[in-house]
């Protein structure tokens, strides 16, 4: 009977740790943190409003090349969505969203951009469904897109980029 009236005790010890380590943790957040004040207040002063320097007028020429530079950038030029279908049986139909990284002083952007869309129009209808799957053949469609866009713009062209790819 002396086995039967022994009760089985609650684990106590585990709660008991839980909430120390809480503690500790807390503590140790806290003080890292004080620590880091007290460092950040040691290290870096305040500085005075008359030590702080007056900052220099632009230049003509220090403007002049700030506008050069911002002539200098190019242009994304946005072509209408290509719709077309793959070559092969039964194939699916493919959307395209793409743009052209383009020089500013461009001559003709929009028949440029009309001719860089029939010729990969055509190209895309060259395409299987297992040449446009995966990472690796959209970065191959990717090279041999701006490869064409490069090579009709005669230079003035930087770049394409996929917006979209939807296949059917």
């Amino acid at each position: 009977m002396a086995a039967d009236s022994e009760a089985p005790q609650a684990p106590k010890s585990g709660l008991v740790g839980g909430i120390i380590a809480i503690v500790a943790i807390t503590l140790a957040a806290g003080g890292g943190g004080l620590g880091l004040a007290w460092l950040a207040n040691g290290k870096f002063p305040e500085p005075s409003p008359a030590a702080a320097p007056a900052a220099p007028a632009p230049t003509t020429t220090a403007a002049a090349a700030s506008h050069d530079a911002v002539s200098a950038l190019p242009i994304v030029h946005s072509i209408p969505s290509i719709l077309t279908n793959l070559s092969g049986g039964n194939a699916p139909w493919v959307r395209l969203d793409l743009s052209i990284v383009m020089e500013k002083d461009t001559p003709d952007v929009e028949h440029l951009a009309g001719e860089i869309s029939q010729e990969i129009a055509a190209h895309v209808r060259t395409l299987t469904m297992d040449q446009i799957v995966g990472s690796t053949n959209f970065e191959i469609i990717q090279s041999d897109l701006t490869e064409i866009a490069r090579t009709l713009g005669a230079g003035s062209v930087r770049g394409l980029l996929i917006r979209a790819l939807l296949v059917e």
